[in-house]
């Protein structure tokens, strides 16, 4: 609820990152959030971060970029539909698979480094953190 009150207000911001164990290639991207985590569930069974492990020693990455009021769509069918229920699955892991959907991307790596233009305010589970 918190999340979603906070992103109708929230405007896109440019991204400019780097994540380890992938080199050392400079990446560039026009974002509404980005979301790092150890863990990728939700409380009433949503997999915001499919895979994500506390164990795994891995910084899992979410990064949110709709594009206009039907990305937003997308992201909250990745999250809900497609994360929640299709990857329970495997013929829903097959569709998965085919499907090119840019709403919401996932990286993974040893760790990464970020930098916003504009500066933005952080959270940190959810509270304000600077």
């Amino acid at each position: 609820d918190g999340a979603a009150r906070s992103l109708v207000n929230a405007k896109p911001f440019r991204v400019m990152y780097q994540l380890d164990g992938h080199g050392h290639r400079l990446h560039s991207a026009k974002v509404q959030s980005v979301l790092f985590a150890n863990c990728g569930a939700l409380p009433g069974g949503v997999a915001l971060i499919p895979g994500a492990s506390i164990a795994d020693g891995i910084l899992d990455v979410a990064v949110i970029q709709p594009s206009g009021v039907f990305g937003w769509l997308g992201v909250w069918r990745k999250i809900w539909w497609d994360n929640s229920v299709l990857q329970r699955f495997r013929a829903g892991r097959r569709v998965l698979e085919r499907r090119r959907d840019t709403s919401v991307r996932y990286l993974r790596g040893s760790g990464i480094e970020l930098a916003t233009s504009p500066a933005q305010p952080i959270e940190l589970d959810g509270d304000e953190f600077g």
